[in-house]
């Protein structure tokens, strides 16, 4: 009986070394790509293979989902928390919609839908969703989620309730929202990542 025992820890302990020399090679090869992939590609063909690398990055986690909880006021200027999803190609508040983070780079972490499209930004601000190519980055700042996008990046998330704005009634999510003056009443607070169980 005690043979028995000692050959079944025997196996134990060699399965879990062949998952440590697995994880182990794993991470080293990401650790290299990322490492050739800095020094030597244009940021297109570095997001490209970084988003090829097993997790999205060294410290990513590719599996966890998040919800993106929000504050920002109602039409009645009350204030109100929900989450941001897309409705039909753009992003409003509500529902419940996971999303998953991929890092970029200083800090910020491109935002993928349940449907594998992306988080972005139009030219004129809207928040939309589309292809991997279109993806911007997002960061959250004193509680207020910032984007890399070139053109919007000293402009915090807000939304804005319209019913005609795209056909029909919702809170849609952009920035700088009926110009600098009055934006700061529009900007969604206490944004979050909250963890999908």
């Amino acid at each position: 009986m005690p043979d028995t025992i000692k050959k079944q820890q025997g196996v134990f302990k060699n399965r879990s070394s062949k998952n440590w020399l697995r994880k182990a090679a794993i991470r080293a090869t990401s650790f290299i790509m990322i490492l050739f992939v800095l020094n030597s590609c244009t940021k297109e063909q570095r997001d490209d293979v970084i988003g090829k690398v097993p997790g999205g990055g060294l410290s990513s986690t590719p599996d966890q989902w998040y919800y993106l909880e929000v504050t920002y006021k109602n039409k009645f200027g009350n204030p109100m928390e929900s989450r941001v999803g897309p409705y039909f190609e753009y992003m409003v508040v509500w529902g419940s919609y996971k999303f998953k983070l991929h890092p970029g780079e200083n800090g910020f972490n491109y935002l993928q839908l349940e449907d594998s499209s992306w988080m972005t930004l139009s030219f004129s601000g809207w928040a939309y969703h589309s292809t991997e190519g279109d993806r911007v980055g997002w960061k959250i700042v004193d509680g207020k989620l910032y984007t890399d996008y070139t053109r919007w990046k000293d402009y915090p998330l807000a939304c804005q309730w319209g019913s005609n704005i795209f056909g029909f009634e919702a809170y849609y999510v952009g920035v700088n929202l009926w110009g600098q003056y009055q934006s700061d009443y529009y900007v969604m607070t206490d944004c979050k990542f909250v963890p999908y169980p």
